[in-house]
């Protein structure tokens, strides 16, 4: 299954004095005090009980729990299996720097060049790091230093692309 999709997450937040716009960090660059989160939510869809042509997928190798299992998955037990899961890494949060490790290690955007679209700006450059509040560092492609970013659409950019 290395390398097709079985399922996907979206998650979105609302937190008080979070900016709009990108804000630089580094030298001289400000960071925001701590930021309340007043909500989160996450959507996520897992390809289930259904064949993989079932789905309109262009140039993209997908998979199936059905594919891959050769059967079908009973639904409710799926549904409590990932609740399980989630509770006990919401369990760890509070050791976010252990979580951090964790999101770097599986991250598969790191070093990588990506464009990051929202609130109509794009954002090109080299996905750098994970900051300590959970912000995505990314090495400007225009040498304009490092931006922070908390929300977006994150896009990964093929050898070329987005150059120049």
């Amino acid at each position: 299954m290395i390398g097709r999709k079985i399922c996907g997450i979206l998650a979105e937040s609302s937190a008080e004095n979070v900016p709009v716009a990108a804000k630089r960090v580094g030298p001289g660059g400000a960071r925001d005090a701590e930021r309340a989160i007043d909500f989160v939510a996450l959507g996520v869809g897992i390809n289930a009980n259904l064949d993989p042509e079932d789905l309109a997928v262009p140039d993209r190798e997908v998979a199936t729990l059905r594919s891959e299992l050769g059967r079908d998955v009973d639904l409710v037990e799926l549904l409590g299996a990932v609740l399980r899961g989630l509770d006990a890494e919401l369990g760890r949060i509070r050791d976010f720097g252990a979580v951090l490790d964790d999101w770097r290690a599986l991250n598969c955007t790191l070093g990588r060049n990506v464009r990051v679209t929202r609130f109509g700006e794009a954002i090109e450059g080299r996905a750098a790091d994970l900051t300590g509040e959970g912000g995505l560092l990314i090495e400007r492609s225009s040498g304009r230093g490092l931006v922070e970013v908390f929300e977006g659409e994150v896009e990964h950019l093929r050898h070329g692309e987005g150059e120049g």
